[in-house]
């Protein structure tokens, strides 16, 4: 999400908290370190961006680019932009890092003074936890001077500490010991220590950057050199394993509404029953979502005269038409999950209204509401014989459920972008979503109490911190849940998965899920995709999969193994396994076409095949 992050202001800031002056004791580790032997140092002198290493956070025009050096260039088309990278993993304690800088190409232009306090960030070296919890050594200028200082972006820090700087190169250095860390630089004289400051000594992440604020200001600032001392990390290790392995524990299954409403009202699924051939292949597992709505026209007519009525919208999803696609999926042995949507209407990520009679109800009117909802709902089920052992509490609901969202029934103070802000997610999202979300929990027990509770996100193509965040902060609010359910990212989505081999991208998965799972909630893969052709798709292919019906097989294939060798991981299901192309004409859903698992209404594409390895040999 673009935003305009919060203007630096320059200044002097004299703290108890600092101490300045040169700095003999400082280590000298640095030095001493072998680059070819530190799993986490990088060069920064390849030919491309090292993504299990770095992800491109750059914003309004900005690039970056590997060519030798890390190359940062900010953009003149832009009031504000931000050329940075971000490590793809936490230093989790003490550490010493450091890193090479070099400002050159634009450096020299002026900044025009303005009310707006127009500055350049040249050389950026920091530690993050979140947009409202990071520090950072600084070589920048404004209209009037030149610098070297540092900023804190914790309550009553910010401009710790300021010399007059105008090296155009130099070093960054950054020591963490408990929560105090450590700034020093070296311009040509040996190292100094610019300052010391109070942080945390929480899990963070390492930036760099180079911005323009205000200033429209084009300049290129190269970087080499990053250099690990010590420090412990989550860099995760994958030990691959490319061999389905059988597990009991493991639901392996599909999420599915559509092949109903495509053989009832229209010409498909005449011959075939694509229930009976996803069972056949290895799907056993049905996930399907019901919303909160009837229809008398379904209640009231019997099933097998439903091709008589013309096609309305209200069917789709209602619990008339739910009931009857769980009972086809428990008639050919799937097990059942059912997803509660909470919303008379599709609901999701970014998409999760209310239905109109509760809109202008309080968190506690909500609260007694949705106990009493989810309590029917599994009661309706239950009492027609259908034995769902799953209950999805909402969809991909860590941005908020049932218009209580940032922006909307909760508001957003200025500056705060929600989607990369903790604090905010769990102090005012959060802590209300877990009441409503143990009100719901309450109503499905009180029927079903042998149900088990899933709590489904989807933050992994936006920030994974979110993701894990809001799991840990469940817990810790004491919202009983069983599995904790992510979405993988869409090839049509953000997530930039063409930078991403496979061994990368499984790694860095694992190490998400790993996150969770220490909370002692396996992970459910609640909806994973892969596209078998370009149609509708809007980014590129990862590396080792094209879209093609080979790369879409292969992809199944290496997730099946992922999946299995991983025991924090006890769930994964194919969104959309039955759609295929000729289904619609409509451009949105071509997408959906690509990543369905059949070829038409009665052949499969090879990919449906892999799933036979989780069948009982014979």
């Amino acid at each position: 999400m673009k935003r305009l992050v919060a203007v630096l202001r320059l200044g002097i800031l004299i703290a108890a908290v600092l101490w300045f002056g040169t700095s003999d004791a400082l280590p000298n580790g640095s030095e001493q370190v072998d680059p070819t032997r530190c799993t986490l140092c990088d060069s920064l002198g390849g030919t491309s961006l090292d993504w299990c290493k770095w992800a491109d956070k750059s914003w309004f025009g900005a690039t970056v680019v590997e060519n030798g050096r890390l190359l940062l260039t900010t953009s003149s088309d832009n009031a504000f932009s931000e050329a940075k990278v971000l490590s793809q993993y936490r230093f989790l304690g003490d550490l010493s890092i450091e890193v090479t800088w070099e400002i050159t190409t634009g450096w020299g232009t002026r900044i025009a003074p303005s009310s707006q306090n127009p500055h350049s960030d040249g050389a950026v070296f920091g530690l993050y936890i979140d947009d409202q919890t990071s520090v950072q050594i600084i070589r920048g200028k404004d209209a009037a001077s030149e610098t070297l200082w540092v900023y804190s972006s914790v309550p009553g820090q910010g401009a710790v500490a300021s010399i007059p700087c105008t090296a155009p190169s130099g070093r960054f250095r950054i020591s963490r010991s408990g929560a105090a860390v450590t700034f020093a630089y070296d311009i040509g004289h040996g190292w100094q220590q610019l300052c010391r400051t109070t942080f945390t000594a929480a899990p963070a992440y390492v930036f760099i950057r180079s911005v323009s604020v205000f200033a429209s200001h084009r300049f290129v600032t190269a970087f080499s050199g990053f250099l690990v001392t010590t420090g412990t990390t989550d860099y995760t290790t994958l030990a691959w394993n490319p061999v389905y392995r059988p597990r009991q524990d493991l639901e392996v299954g599909t999420v599915t509404n559509t092949y109903l409403l495509l053989r009832e009202w229209n010409r498909f699924w005449k011959t075939a029953d694509p229930l009976a051939i996803m069972f056949d292949n290895g799907i056993r597992w049905l996930r399907t979502p019901v919303l909160m709505t009837h229809s008398t026209y379904l209640k009231n007519t019997p099933w097998e005269l439903w091709p008589t009525l013309p096609w309305r919208d209200e069917y789709w999803s209602c619990f008339e038409y739910t009931e009857r696609l769980l009972t086809e999926a428990a008639g050919h042995g799937f097990r059942l999950s059912l997803i509660l949507n909470l919303s008379d209407k599709a609901a999701h990520a970014g998409v999760q209204d209310a239905p109109a009679g509760w809109r202008g109800l309080s968190v506690e009117e909500t609260g007694a509401r949705l106990e009493e909802y989810a309590y029917e709902t599994a009661k309706y089920f239950a009492d027609r014989g259908l034995a769902i052992e799953d209950y999805e509490i909402g969809s991909e609901i860590e941005w908020g459920i049932l218009n209580f969202r940032p922006g909307e029934r909760i508001a957003v103070p200025s500056g705060i972008d929600f989607t990369h802000s903790l604090d905010y997610m769990r102090q005012s999202v959060w802590s209300t979503q877990a009441q409503l979300l143990k009100r719901a929990i309450a109503g499905v027990k009180r029927a079903t109490p042998v149900a088990a509770i899933t709590l489904h996100v989807n933050s992994l193509d936006v920030n994974p911190d979110i993701a894990i965040s809001f799991f840990q902060t469940m817990v810790a609010l004491g919202v009983e849940f069983d599995h904790a359910g992510i979405s993988l990212p869409y090839p049509d989505t953000s997530w930039s998965l063409e930078h991403y081999s496979s061994q990368c991208w499984f790694r860095r998965l694992l190490s998400v899920v790993n996150a969770i799972a220490a909370l002692g909630k396996p992970v459910v893969i609640c909806e994973g995709v892969y596209a078998s052709d370009a149609r509708g798709i809007g980014g590129a292919p990862m590396p080792d999969y094209p879209y093609s019906p080979e790369g879409q097989t292969a992809w199944v294939r290496d997730m099946l193994a992922f999946v299995s060798n991983t025991p924090a991981i006890t769930g994964f299901y194919y969104w959309c396994a039955d759609w295929f192309p000729g289904v619609s004409a409509t451009e949105s859903e071509l997408k959906v076409q690509s990543y369905g698992l059949f070829a038409d209404d009665r052949e499969i594409k090879p990919a449906m095949a892999e799933f036979r390895v989780t069948l009982p040999p014979g």
